[in-house]
């Protein structure tokens, strides 16, 4: 016997698009603002950074990011959209920015430019000694003997 349909629907993933077209601005008259993930804490709950105070707060993700079919994966170093909830230190996670909506609120000035990181500098002086080597001749080796 054939074990048929669940009641669990089926998606096609190769067709589904995570992201909208349209660029997300926060509604400042709700209090809504963009903020930086820094870190998970368990249980949909993140540390975001608010990129104008530079405050740290926690927020919760909404279940359309945990559940579903267009589920999304939070990581640090994620721009998103934080709305307050109805208590003081309640926050939740709204909209996720991709990396085009990034580069876009870049542009657009909302968000500053991010620091490059220490990674790719250590990289760019490896490459200099790596060129002052290959700028030695046989005459230098010589000398130097």
């Amino acid at each position: 016997m054939g074990k048929g349909d669940t009641h669990v629907k089926k998606h096609d993933k190769r067709k589904m698009n995570y992201y909208s077209d349209e660029l997300v601005i926060p509604n400042d008259s709700q209090g809504e603002f963009i903020g930086e993930i820094i870190g998970t804490l368990g249980d949909s709950r993140f540390t975001v950074k608010k990129l104008d105070d530079t405050i740290e707060i926690q927020a919760t993700a909404l279940g359309s990011f945990r559940k579903g079919p267009r589920k999304q994966f939070i990581n640090p170093k994620d721009y998103v959209v934080v709305q307050p909830g109805v208590s003081k230190n309640q926050f939740y996670i709204n909209h996720l920015y991709s990396p085009l909506d990034i580069n876009k609120l870049f542009e657009r000035g909302f968000i500053g430019k991010p620091k490059k990181s220490t990674i790719v500098e250590s990289v760019d002086e490896e490459e200099e000694e790596q060129a002052k080597e290959a700028d030695l001749t046989m005459e230098d080796i010589w000398d130097a003997i």
